[in-house]
């Protein structure tokens, strides 16, 4: 198992169409490229948080170095409560949103959570133990790490001529609230890019917006990408 990791989408899979994921993971992609080459500072923190996940992924017996048999769920386990603290905003546990959060279009189910365990358990945790390989997150958070688009050939490891090259028009999505992609980063990068402007996703779901769980926030999405689309 080890090396077959399939990398997938660096940005939240939106189950509303295929055009969406695609335009997210062009966002996404920008950010992690000047992110993680240095020139912003903030994307520091980040670049720790994930060297800090490696462990969590790798610890404890079953993980084999790799070369193992049978899925090691608890380094799943873990990952997902470590995960849990980032994917939504504080405001989303304050209010204990995670009791009563609607139907998620993304499971094909209603979700509500008597208790944060059960939440933690039944989402965090189920959302890695699903489909996910310890090989396979390793090797996509590799790719988080040195992704820097300034390193495509032709820009000579220049992030901002790299994001002035893309051409499409472009509408980055960022959650108000998001942990890991606040609208400020976004922002940062719609300057460099011509066709390229900010809308800000409201409320406090935080990362997961953009997962399609939310039917508030995977409408207000699916606006602006018809709107998009229109233009």
């Amino acid at each position: 198992m080890r090396g077959s990791g399939t990398f997938g989408t660096v940005a939240n899979g939106i189950s509303v169409s295929s055009v969406v994921e695609l335009l997210l993971t062009h966002v996404q992609l920008a950010e992690e490229g000047y992110g993680l080459s240095g020139e912003r500072g903030a994307h520091s923190e980040i670049h720790q948080l994930l060297r800090e996940r490696a462990p969590d992924l790798t610890g404890g017996d079953s993980f084999k170095g790799g070369f193992y048999d049978a899925k090691p769920e608890d380094n799943l386990r873990r990952t997902g409560r470590v995960y849990a603290g980032w994917g939504f905003s504080q405001a989303f546990f304050w209010d204990r949103v995670y009791t009563d959060m609607g139907h998620s279009h993304r499971l094909g189910v209603d979700l509500a959570f008597p208790t944060l365990e059960d939440f933690l358990v039944q989402y965090w945790e189920g959302h890695f133990l699903d489909r996910r390989d310890v090989n396979d997150l390793l090797s996509m958070l590799w790719t988080w790490q040195h992704g820097d688009i300034g390193q495509t050939p032709g820009f000579d490891g220049d992030h901002v001529k790299a994001l002035q090259s893309i051409k499409a028009k472009l509408i980055a999505m960022p959650a108000v609230k998001d942990l890991y992609f606040p609208p400020e980063d976004e922002e940062y990068a719609s300057q460099y890019i011509p066709n390229g402007e900010v809308r800000v996703i409201p409320g406090v779901w935080g990362h997961f917006a953009g997962s399609g769980d939310c039917a508030v926030d995977r409408k207000w999405i699916d606006d602006v990408i018809r709107e998009l689309l229109a233009g």
